[in-house]
């Protein structure tokens, strides 16, 4: 390996440190810090919006960086594994084609990815919240179908089911279950 190439993977290495520190705050933050991130500190409700908005960045920068990883070391394939020595030639249009191909499937596969996250992080995100429950804003049926809106996606209210049967099941679903009237 030349000093070229030496320094090539020297600035591969650097990028994927760089990624990481630009991602890294959203990868490791706790996820009951973004809860109390959420409120005003003065025991009013958590804006549940702004929580939904940072786990999906949470997720995103989770996928972000795995990408920005994964590139890199595809770059630096050439000069690990391969060694710059073996040279075939391929036709521009069929690798344009084939990258605007494996980009799209890659979007869509990291979406997928992405909501499944997010499932994850919303009903951890969910558990502490109702846990907190703040008793005096709403009435609690209200507080968890509102938290179930914003963080639990994938449970909607079943026709004919009744509020305390719908906040009954969320809270059996994330794991806070209640002694209920």
């Amino acid at each position: 390996m030349n000093i070229v190439n030496a320094i090539f993977i020297n600035g591969l290495t650097l990028d994927i440190l760089g990624a990481y520190y630009l991602a890294q705050s959203f990868i490791t933050k706790d996820i009951e810090d973004l809860t109390f991130e959420g409120t005003s500190g003065y025991g009013s409700p958590p804006n549940l919006r702004y929580i939904r908005s940072n786990l999906y960045q949470k997720a995103e920068a989770r996928i972000g960086f795995g990408c920005l990883f994964s590139g890199f070391l595809l770059q630096s394939l050439d000069y690990f594994i391969l060694e710059s020595e073996l040279t075939i030639e391929l036709p521009r249009l069929g690798v344009f084609i084939f990258n605007l191909l494996f980009g799209f499937t890659l979007y869509e596969i990291m979406s997928i990815v992405k909501h499944k996250i997010f499932k994850k992080y919303g009903k951890k995100m969910s558990l502490i919240l109702l846990k907190e429950y703040p008793k005096d804003y709403e009435p609690e049926d209200e507080w968890i179908k509102n938290v179930a809106i914003y963080l639990l996606p994938q449970i909607n209210q079943k026709q004919n089911e009744t509020d305390n049967e719908y906040s009954t099941r969320i809270l059996k679903y994330v794991g806070a279950v209640r002694n209920r009237k």
